[in-house]
Formats: C-alpha cells, structure tokens, sequence
C-alpha cells in the first residue's frame, strides 16, 4: 500500500525535461536495461578517454597529487 502510494505520489512531482519524477524514472528503468549490452566497452572508453585527456593536464597538479615527480 505504502509503495503505490509512493508511487502515486511520484507522478505528482515535477522535474525539468521528463515532466514528472514517474516519467523520470520509468525512463531511467528502461535505458538501465541496454547497460549490460555495453559492458564490454567500459576498459575500452576508459583508456581511451584516459589517452585523449591526459596530456591536457597540468603538470602542477600531477606533482600537487603525487602522480608524478616535481621537475628539477
């Protein structure tokens, strides 16, 4: 009883672009779904992704984090 009034009370709920929060999470729900279809491609993107953007890092806040070593 408790959850279909949740529910319910979701409908109610107004959020940016879906409409309501129910619209949202259906939404959300449904698209959770193809996730496992991409799972092979997360160590992929990630180093790829990791690749394309590291050189664009400063070189103060690699030594700053303890990624690399100050320069002499």
């Amino acid at each position: 009883m408790a959850t279909v009034n949740a529910i319910r009370f979701l409908t109610h709920v107004p959020v940016p672009l879906f409409g309501n929060a129910g619209l949202a999470a259906s939404l959300t729900m449904q698209k959770a779904k193809a996730l496992p279809r991409f799972a092979p491609w997360i160590l992929p993107g990630t180093v790829g992704g990791l690749w394309f953007v590291w050189p664009a890092v400063d070189e103060e806040w690699k030594v700053e984090v303890g990624i690399s070593k100050a320069p002499q």
